[in-house]
């Protein structure tokens, strides 16, 4: 004999219970049973909220009542503390019957219960967070919410925040200024993630700076962005202030620059006249003495010529001085016109001029057959001039004096160190910081004449083409001064081994 077919009710997951217009059990499947416990019971012809708990029916009873007169579900849940279980009944009016669906919603609730206490603990976050921090709607742009920090900012309050859109937080109260600082609030933003600086306005009318970024995110069901807020006024005024600082020193270097610029075209106008226009009265001088000594030196007697004389070598000197001042400027002025040089020819030419000067000195030269260097031709000429008379001056109370002319080691890769060395006076190194100042003298004028700016404008020719100059000496055992010129490429020629140890026994010597 077949078995009865199974009722379609038991086979539902969910417990059903149909009810009579006096709310009388009149059908339970089998999980009705189970969810009620109640499978030994009989639930068909009991009160179906007699069947729950007492404090359960009283809260439940009229309003599920109202709602099914209206039309309307309802739904309440129950804990079942036996088994450790939520059930969900839904109710709802079939024609003249009433059906109540039951459900076991332990895990849904567990899981709502999980959420709801992420989302006080994200609330908690959010209204502690030091950062001041408001939601926006990105539908409406109404307020969603504004932590602690954002209401002790803005100055309003929870419920002012609530009841306004975020456009109220920005001066021109323009829609487009809210987006523009906010791109997260666009369907597809670019650099959505990025601070944006602009100005929010307070509750007391306060414009402040600050940087805002968005980032979007769901609020209560909505779409919505999460803006972080940093205050940066002060910053902002402090970097304003740099920036009109700057720019006014800015224009002090201008005014200055051109202040020093008229200042050293009022100099280079002084040296002019001293190089040129005081020269014409010096000479004129110069010449009335000679013309005063000749013609009528029987008259002036011994001492008139004597005093004849005392006034040309002045004028003689102050004749070197004009030329050496008129030698440091045109030096500041030349254009540089850099090539490579020989010094040899160069410094032979120099040495020989000094021999027809005083043809009573003997003064050896003792230099390489040619030696290159990259420089200004006019301005090197001018430098080594100035090297090659000094050591002429400072070898003259030497019986046998020499000068020797080379190029050393430098001290750094592609650089060639040009030197010009002699056995003369020397100089006392405790004061070697004075020797390339102009009209420093380490030696008196009576023993060495001079005006002291030979140094000065070796170092002014050095210092144009990038290079440096320095000495060395004792007193009484002769001096070696160095140039450092740059060179265009590390191929030029060095000092061959030869000469390189020459110039160390020299050093040695002293």
């Amino acid at each position: 004999m077949a078995a009865p077919a199974p009722d379609l009710g038991d086979l539902s997951s969910e417990g059903i219970l149909v009810l009579d217009a006096a709310g009388t059990v009149l059908r339970a499947n089998r999980r009705a049973h189970e969810l009620m416990r109640g499978l030994l019971v009989p639930l068909e012809g009991a009160a179906f909220w007699d069947t729950l708990p007492e404090d359960v029916a009283e809260e439940h009873h009229a309003h599920a009542r109202r709602a099914l007169q209206s039309g309307r579900a309802y739904t309440f849940l129950d804990r079942d503390e036996f088994a450790a279980r939520w059930i969900e009944y839904a109710i709802s009016q079939n024609g003249e019957l009433t059906v109540v669906h039951l459900r076991n919603v332990s895990e849904r609730h567990r899981l709502m219960g999980l959420l709801r206490d992420s989302e006080r603990r994200g609330q908690g976050l959010f209204e502690s967070n030091p950062n001041i921090m408001w939601v926006v709607d990105i539908a409406t742009l109404d307020v969603l919410a504004a932590n602690r920090a954002a209401v002790r900012f803005y100055g309003y309050s929870q419920s002012e925040f609530l009841a306004m859109t975020a456009n109220k937080l920005y001066p021109s109260s323009d829609e487009r200024d809210l987006r523009q600082s906010l791109p997260a609030l666009e369907a597809h933003p670019q650099g959505a993630g990025a601070m944006r600086l602009c100005k929010h306005r307070k509750r007391d009318g306060q414009v402040q700076m600050v940087e805002v970024s968005g980032l979007s995110i769901e609020w209560s069901g909505k779409r919505a962005v999460l803006v972080t807020v940093a205050d940066v006024t002060t910053r902002y005024l402090a970097d304003a202030q740099l920036r009109q600082e700057n720019t006014e020193l800015e224009q002090r270097v201008r005014e200055r620059t051109q202040a020093l610029q008229d200042s050293l075209r009022e100099l280079g106008s002084l040296q002019y006249a001293m190089s040129h226009d005081m020269q014409s009265p010096l000479h004129a001088v110069d010449g009335f003495t000679k013309v005063l000594a000749s013609q009528f030196g029987d008259r002036l007697g011994e001492q008139g010529l004597h005093y004849l004389g005392r006034i040309e070598a002045a004028t003689g000197k102050m004749a070197r001085l004009i030329e050496d001042l008129r030698l440091l400027s045109r030096v500041s002025r030349l254009t540089m016109n850099p090539a490579t040089v020989d010094v040899t020819p160069l410094a032979v030419s120099i040495v020989e001029s000094l021999r027809q000067r005083d043809k009573g000195r003997d003064v050896a030269l003792e230099i390489e057959p040619s030696i290159r260097v990259h420089a200004d031709p006019e301005l090197l000429t001018t430098a080594l001039m100035a090297l090659i008379d000094n050591a002429w001056k400072f070898t003259s109370k030497k019986e046998q004096g020499w000068i020797k002319v080379g190029l050393a080691l430098g001290r750094r890769p592609r650089e060639s160190v040009l030197y010009v060395s002699d056995n003369g006076a020397g100089y006392d190194p405790a004061y070697a910081g004075k020797l390339f100042t102009a009209f420093q003298r380490l030696h008196s004028s009576a023993d060495f004449p001079g005006a002291g700016l030979g140094l000065a404008i070796v170092q002014r020719v050095v210092s144009r083409h990038g290079g440096n100059v320095w000495g060395e000496s004792t007193p009484m055992s002769g001096a070696t001064f160095y140039i450092s010129l740059p060179r265009p490429d590390a191929a030029q020629s060095v000092p061959d081994d030869t000469l390189v140890r020459q110039v160390q026994i020299q050093a040695a010597n002293r």
